[in-house]
């Protein structure tokens, strides 16, 4: 008479898991108040309306805005955050950011119409920012590991057939 045991993990509802890892590492909310940032435009939802109030001069024109939400998105992604980056792999990859950044910023200073070194440094900081802050979730399995834990874990004991077990099965 001997059980044999198997542990099984799932989530507790596999739809509801998968979009909630599809929205928590959905980083296109954050890309889209940076682009808010770079435009000097704040959005606000009041009685289901949009409202959009421009609160300054764009920080550089449409087309450098596309550079470097480009570039920011080559970080600022689902792939990367749910990856498994090391220490190395951090600073690997900003230094990289960071370096192509500041070139394409520099030398695209006048066809971007980046008005002055102020602009400038506010774009560079927010950029590297927010690409260090997406960096950090994957770093040593951050969110995997969140997620692997969000499963539920059951426990399941498995008869053999020829067991016999129960009250009635006592007398035969």
């Amino acid at each position: 008479m001997e059980n044999t045991e198997q542990t099984i993990s799932y989530p507790q509802n596999i739809a509801d898991s998968r979009s909630n890892i599809v929205f928590m590492t959905n980083p296109d909310k954050v890309i889209d108040q940076l682009e808010n940032s770079y435009r000097c435009i704040e959005e606000k939802i009041e009685n289901g309306k949009l409202y959009i109030h421009q609160y300054g001069d764009p920080l550089m024109n449409d087309e450098g805005i596309k550079s470097v939400l480009g570039q920011v998105r080559s970080i600022v992604n689902q792939n990367t955050i749910m990856t498994n980056i090391d220490k190395n792999g951090v600073i690997l990859l900003m230094d990289s950011l960071a370096d192509t950044l500041a070139k394409d910023l520099m030398v695209n200073r006048k066809r971007y119409n980046i008005i002055n070194a102020s602009a400038r440094d506010k774009i560079y900081s927010e950029a590297l920012h927010i690409s260090y802050i997406t960096l950090r979730r994957p770093y040593e399995q951050g969110d995997r590991k969140f997620w692997k834990n969000t499963m539920q874990e059951v426990h399941t004991v498995v008869q053999k057939p020829n067991e016999k077990k129960g009250l009635f099965n006592f007398f035969k």
